[in-house]
């Protein structure tokens, strides 16, 4: 889960998403595994291909601010909240 800040960053591609942006740390995953982003009400806001492991990255999200490390590659953001597609 992000945070509202971070959400608006990532639905608007300014950025990228940081340890500090993240509140919560839901499942276990592998590097490199396509996760789902969600916001602080538990809505998926998009995917992300994460650079770290579930573990790694819960250790990561408690780091201070001058800390910060890139955790899902902005290429790998594929989805918006106001582009939905509907499934037949």
């Amino acid at each position: 889960m992000v945070q509202e800040k971070t959400q608006e960053f990532l639905m608007h591609r300014e950025g990228s998403l940081d340890s500090d942006g993240i509140v919560n740390v839901k499942g276990s995953f592998k590097k490199g595994d396509v996760v789902r982003i969600l916001d602080q009400d538990g809505r998926e806001i998009g995917l992300g291909v994460v650079n770290y492991a579930s573990d790694e990255l819960a250790r990561k999200s408690d780091l201070l601010q001058d800390e910060i490390v890139h955790v899902v590659d902005l290429e790998a953001f594929v989805c918006h909240l106001d582009l939905s597609i509907p499934v037949c």
